[in-house]
């Protein structure tokens, strides 16, 4: 639910289906869960057939692509992060997670079929926001405090939810805290 509100966010600040079209080869993030609960279905059967592995795998070549590493790209990426970083290797830092796939001699791989969803919530959105400080910035302000309110008022635990305000003292002008809540 997260990721789908985070993916189809917008606002005069930033639009994020865009965002996600823009760095994904105008794919849609509806179109890479469309992949994810496909894989994860046909995972979850019992016999799961390999025919519908590659009806999944036809119709969805494109944003398989994108999740994909070749074989060596693989081992010489998680060779190079585990290197000489001890935490890396007990916290489990692997390449599987942002790419599940791996091609190798002109076959396309899955290794692990559960991570796909993670690859496609978490990990494409780590993707894009990678090295780029102000973007991520603006989708915390934006797009998560959005998320959080949104969050809080379908509760209706609280009497009252009140997203971010500015307000003046004197000449300056100060924000509020990000969310405020009345009990």
């Amino acid at each position: 639910y997260r990721y789908d509100y985070f993916w189809s966010f917008k606002n005069d600040k930033i639009d994020m289906p865009q965002l996600f079209s823009d760095n994904y080869k105008g794919l849609s993030y509806d179109y890479f869960i469309e992949l994810a609960v496909l894989i994860y279905f046909f995972a979850s059967m019992e016999g799961n057939s390999s025919t519908a592995y590659r009806y999944v795998f036809l119709n969805h070549l494109d944003a398989i692509k994108l999740l994909c590493l070749t074989r060596e790209e693989y081992i010489e990426r998680q060779t190079e992060k585990n290197a000489g970083d001890i935490n890396n290797v007990v916290y489990g830092f692997n390449y599987l997670y942002p790419y599940p796939f791996i091609e190798f001699n002109k076959n396309i791989y899955l290794p692990v079929p559960y991570l796909i969803i993670d690859s496609i919530c978490e990990s494409l959105i780590t993707r894009v926001t990678n090295g780029n400080d102000r973007l991520r910035e603006d989708i915390g302000k934006y797009v998560a405090q959005s998320y959080i309110e949104h969050i809080l008022k379908d509760e209706r635990i609280y009497e009252e939810v009140v997203p971010e305000i500015q307000y003046k003292i004197g000449r300056q002008t100060i924000d509020a805290p990000d969310i405020m809540i009345k009990d």
